[in-house]
């Protein structure tokens, strides 16, 4: 099957396809010819003279080519055969890349901008007017006509702009814990109706320009902070955009053929070359070449790859051929499970951050109150614009603005650093962190197989059995036994187990094998370093192993010795393997022999002291102690269960990303304190200037948008020099 007509199938066909309501299907094509002007033009003729093409858009500057056309006169595959023919070959982009790229709540946000700015502006010129008037050049008629000029256009922008702050209030009040929003939309509705009935009347002030120009500025910062949660929804997107959507895979009979990428299943072979962007978690059986897994990790050295290398799906081939054995299909790789975890990134609110918010909100609803009925004894004419310009002067958005503002840029520039981070919580506790407990091997070291002891069975033969266990395992000592077995696997593994701390079961050849510690399988134990490959009969041999240091381990030890952290490692690991390894890095305190639960314990018992502790590990008997640890993190290449529960995820591998990320967290806290103090000044200046009478309804809604405006501005500035590892 060629690739042009594997783009035919029906699986594939919904990857990239848009139907229509008109019946016609559209699709978004990269063309990296679209460099070259002459062709767009050539390429948009051709395209034009296609039966069924009913739109040709060319986006040179992007390479990007959207049709639509109808698929029953010409197929997806002559579609792209024609366009190659004419040396213009293209790629299929996901569906989503059709779509609008703005979220549905970005879409809704930014109709509400548009329609209060355009308001806004039409009003302030009816405004202008009426500023005019003051000095009386214009009659009543015609100020009376302006007047209900900017009560209409007012209109939308109450009932349609502002409408999420008053949904946003009525979701308050329900839960009895004000926000943001209910002196929001307190002020809007108070302007509104305000001036709404002096324009009735024909006398009074009239504040139409002060709502717009307020609903707009306030829109306006909540628009900027949702282009900012876009940015950090990027690195998921571009994470799930890297997994292909073809391969070209080994049939039963030795010959290739392209199949959609989410077919591929574990043991098929699939051929890897140049530009190819590798469609699975799998190891090289044949060949070598140059990976880039930059999008990946972080990592902007390439990458050599030979046979038994371990590739992750996304990662781009620069040079070279190779196959490659599937060890973990697309929706089930490093990449997917990467992308899975960034969307459940524990993201809290400006309330669940700082509760003291409610507080304020109700005391400021209090003092407006109590500041339109002072004014009503000394002047009653100015009660309510007083009373509104306190509530606009004191919402407190700045303040609530800051901390979410800077929680995401965080996590962008974390990412940047190659650090994953799940929970923002840990911005407040790594400033804090007093005490860093490190697992050893997988962690600080990396494992590697030395010999293989085996008296009934040949070693090579056993050690391929193993191999068949080990991929279900992603334990260092398992990864160990799979680094370098060559050529495709003889033997698979089936109903396969993984007991945390133990080892890995399953079955071959109808035969129940086991490979971890013997003790945990009814066996006599042995060296806790060795790995053994056993029956239900016996221990059949015995893997033994060496390891060496992490290159940056030493490094990002000394760093946090140097910060004030107290380092230790806490290891399952036998004492004769733990003590070297804890004198290489200078870490006095060390314990062995260590269970998950004594794990779990020993952090438990250091929190009890008073200590905030960083515990790091990669393996799933690390997950109880992972969960109990104020800090967790977790490397790349550690279990599903020890990702899933840490804070922090090491994408690049690289340990000294923990003492990066601290170092961050400190710039957050300092800007966090910045921008809170900056907010407080700022009402402790207005607030007593508004209650006298001397900010007015409009120079209050400009003052607080601004404030606001300033600190979504100045979070941008967060490790924004941050280089890449």
């Amino acid at each position: 099957m060629s690739t042009t007509i594997a783009w035919d199938s029906p699986l594939l066909a919904a990857k990239v396809l848009r139907e229509r309501k008109d019946g016609c299907s559209e699709i978004a094509l990269h063309v990296d010819a679209l460099a070259d002007l002459r062709k767009v033009v050539l390429l948009e003729k051709r395209l034009h003279g296609l039966s069924g093409v009913r739109r040709v858009s060319m986006e040179p500057s992007s390479r990007t080519v959207r049709i639509v056309w109808q698929r029953q006169d010409t197929s997806l595959s002559e579609l792209l055969g024609t366009m190659a023919s004419m040396g213009c070959p293209a790629h299929p982009l996901r569906r989503e890349a059709i779509d609008d790229r703005r979220s549905p709540a970005m879409h809704d946000a930014l109709k509400r901008l548009l329609v209060a700015g355009m308001c806004a502006m039409q009003v302030m010129t009816y405004a202008f007017v009426i500023y005019i008037g003051v000095v009386d050049f214009v009659d009543f008629s015609t100020r009376d006509f302006f007047r209900w000029m900017g009560f209409l256009l007012s209109v939308p922008v109450v009932l349609y702009s502002a409408h999420p702050f008053l949904k946003g209030t009525w979701r308050e009040w329900r839960a009895r814990r004000l926000g943001l929003n209910t002196p929001i939309a307190a002020s809007v509705w108070l302007i509104f109706l305000a001036s709404g009935w002096n324009t009735w009347r024909g006398t009074g002030e009239v504040y139409f320009d002060s709502i717009t120009m307020f609903v707009f500025l306030v829109l306006a910062g909540r628009f900027l902070e949702l282009r900012a949660m876009q940015q950090g929804r990027a690195r998921t997107d571009a994470l799930q955009a890297r997994t292909p959507l073809l391969a070209r895979r080994k049939t039963a009979i030795g010959d290739w053929e392209w199949v959609p990428a989410e077919t591929l299943v574990v043991d098929d072979v699939a051929w890897l070359e140049r530009d190819v962007i590798v469609p699975a978690d799998g190891r090289v059986t044949s060949g070598a070449i140059v990976v880039d897994v930059s999008a990946l990790t972080g990592e902007s050295q390439a990458m050599t790859c030979g046979t038994g290398d371990r590739l992750l799906a996304g990662s781009q081939v620069v040079s070279g051929d190779a196959t490659l054995q599937v060890e973990r299909p697309g929706t089930e790789s490093f990449a997917a499970r990467l992308a899975d975890l960034s969307r459940r990134t524990v993201a809290h609110t400006p309330e669940d951050s700082d509760p003291r918010l409610s507080r304020f909100v109700t005391a400021v609803l209090v003092l407006a109150a109590l500041t339109a009925v002072v004014w009503m004894f000394i002047d009653p004419a100015h009660a309510w614009p007083t009373s509104v310009a306190v509530l606009v002067v004191a919402c407190p958005c700045s303040y609530a603005l800051t901390r979410p503002s800077l929680t995401m840029q965080a996590q962008l520039a974390m990412a940047r650093q190659g650090v994953l981070m799940t929970d923002s919580r840990v911005l407040d506790r790594l400033p804090r962190m007093s005490r860093a407990c490190f697992d050893k091997t997988g962690t600080l070291t990396s494992p590697r197989l030395v010999s293989v002891e085996a008296s009934t069975i040949d070693p090579m033969h056993a050690r391929e059995l193993a191999g068949a266990l080990a991929i279900a395992s992603h334990h260092p000592l398992a990864q160990a036994v799979l680094q370098g077995l060559e050529g495709e696997r003889r033997f698979h593994a089936i109903q396969t187990m993984e007991m945390p701390g133990h080892g890995v079961a399953g079955t071959i050849e109808g035969q129940r094998y086991w490979l971890g510690r013997p003790d945990a399988f009814g066996h006599a134990a042995t060296d806790a370093s060795a790995l053994c490959l056993g029956n239900d009969e016996r221990v059949i041999c015995r893997f033994a192993f060496d390891e060496s240091l992490r290159d940056d381990a030493a490094r990002a030890i000394t760093r946090l010795q140097r910060d004030g952290v107290h380092c230790e490692i806490v290891s399952g690991d036998l004492p004769s393997r733990v003590e070297p390894i804890a004198a290489s890095l200078q870490i006095e305190d060390w314990l062995a022999r260590q269970s998950p639960d004594d794990k779990r314990e020993h952090v438990a018992d250091i929190q009890g002291e008073g200590h905030v502790v960083l515990l790091v590990g990669d393996g799933s008997n690390d997950a109880p102690a992972l969960a109990q640890a104020d800090i967790s993190a977790s490397l790349a290449s550690g279990t599903e269960l020890a990702q899933s529960t840490a804070d922090l995820l090491l994408v690049s591998g690289r340990l000294e990303g923990l003492v990066d990320a601290r170092e961050l967290a400190r710039a957050f806290a300092r800007k966090l304190d910045q921008g809170q103090r900056w907010s407080l000044a700022y009402n402790l200046a207005f607030i007593p200037l508004a209650t006298l009478g001397l900010v007015t309804p409009w120079l209050a809604a400009l003052g607080m948008s601004l404030s606001s405006l300033v600190i979504i501005w100045r979070s941008r500035g967060l490790g924004a020099g941050t280089p890449l590892p």
